[in-house]
């Protein structure tokens, strides 16, 4: 064998990272690029050179300014054999380029062999342009408004494109305060949340969850963001403050009540067996179209404990779909009155989601929730008509004329009936 024996040199590239020709575009790229060879000279000094082609502009890639390149000079331990170029780049701004890696073999100053195709797939780097989109969500209400409890659960579907199928990725999310655009602090800690996958697919999605304490949220706004990761390298993310579709609302549920006697709509109630007060549930801030359910229970203003009436508590609920965020329903409570003439009741209000309570109105010296036991007129019963009702007044005053006029229209007939007997005789 002497200097003239034909070489051959071929080269096959990859990314470092992901050990394949495809790469993404981060600081610290490493393009590997294998050159096989053969017809060399055992124990003869060889060098190459390498450097890295745009394939688009058919010309030297330049990073900030700079040609990209590398080589090195190794001997020949035998005819053929393979050696590795590595090429060191910063990737960034190389979205959705395509480099093509062109090799010379040296012998001293003598160009022994070369590989450079332009079109050659096995010479090229493509780098992908990942993305990641995300839409949040509450785990309880299936919406982007979730209820400000104790423990909540944000669900947020991430959805990828342009990653190298068989891989694995790790998505990072952290919550942000939209009033804020701060990271949100819950008890002075970031709510962040992660997962590893490894993608089936350059496209699909994954769901990530943030498990976190809401009770102070009420009235607030967070927003997800989310980076997804390769080998340590972020490889893109989603950063949106303004983005609704990233948002979950924490609506400032509210409700306010006004007790009052069924008859006849006031705070007083006479004291009689059947008493029967209505309480009407004002809310707001509600989620349309979920189902909810008032619970309310009587209280004892004097004791501050439970109203028992034969050892019992009076207990009333309601569960109801809202239309709209706010609007009114209406609870009510009936019991045996009977011997609580001259006290104060006070109706407590409890909101639920499922099981999860809401918000409540439970003020012991509300007067809208309170209603007076008033004593029972002296000979009226428990049923009859209390002072001030006008209309059961007026109704005994219909049936008390129609009884006269009964009784006028009898002492007619028979003072008639009377005279005719008289006359026959006659």
């Amino acid at each position: 064998m002497n200097d003239y024996t034909p070489i051959s040199v071929n080269t096959s590239a990859s990314e470092k990272n992901t050990g394949v020709n495809l790469a993404f575009t981060i600081k610290k790229a490493v393009i590997v690029d294998a050159v096989a060879y053969e017809g060399l000279l055992p124990g003869r000094e060889y060098t190459i050179k390498g450097v890295l082609m745009d394939k688009e502009t058919r010309k030297p890639l330049l990073i900030n300014g700079k040609e990209v390149t590398a080589e090195k000079t190794f001997t020949a331990k035998a005819t053929s054999g393979v050696e590795e170029l590595e090429f060191e780049l910063d990737a960034r701004e190389l979205v959705g380029k395509q480099v093509v890696v062109f090799e010379k073999l040296y012998s001293g100053i003598r160009l022994a062999g070369s590989h450079e195709d332009i079109h050659d797939g096995s010479q090229t780097i493509i780098f992908m342009d990942p993305e990641v989109r995300t839409t949040a969500q509450d785990s309880e209400t299936g919406t982007n408004q979730g209820f400000a409890i104790e423990k909540s659960t944000i669900i947020d579907k991430v959805e990828y494109t342009n990653l190298i199928a068989g891989k694995e990725y790790t998505v990072k999310g952290l919550l942000m305060s939209k009033e804020t655009g701060e990271k949100l602090l819950i008890n002075g800690k970031e709510v962040t949340a992660k997962r590893s996958f490894v993608a089936e697919t350059s496209n699909g999605s994954i769901d990530i969850e943030f498990h976190l304490d809401a009770s102070s949220l009420a009235g607030q706004s967070v927003v997800v963001f989310e980076d997804l990761y390769f080998n340590g390298y972020k490889i893109a993310s989603h950063a949106d403050i303004e983005d609704e579709g990233q948002t979950i609302e924490y609506p400032d549920s509210k409700i306010r009540t006004k007790a009052s006697d069924k008859a006849d709509g006031d705070e007083n109630i006479l004291a009689g067996e059947k008493a029967v007060i209505v309480d009407a549930v004002t809310y707001s801030g509600l989620i349309p179209r979920k189902e909810y359910t008032i619970k309310g229970i009587l209280m004892d203003k004097k004791t501050n404990k439970s109203l028992l009436i034969n050892g019992k508590e009076i207990v009333s609920e309601k569960t109801f779909t809202p239309d709209q965020a706010d609007g009114v329903v209406e609870l009510e409570f009936s019991f045996d009155g009977r011997g609580l003439a001259g006290r104060e009741i006070v109706v407590f209000e409890k909101l639920f989601y499922g099981d999860f309570e809401v918000t409540n109105h439970e003020d012991i010296n509300d007067e809208g929730q309170t209603v007076k036991m008033l004593r029972l007129p002296v000979g009226q019963k428990s049923n009859a008509p209390k002072t001030g009702d006008t209309s059961s007044v007026l109704i005994l005053v219909a049936g008390l004329i129609i009884s006269l006029g009964t009784i006028v229209a009898i002492v007619v007939k028979r003072r008639r009936r009377g005279k005719l007997i008289k006359s026959s005789k006659a």
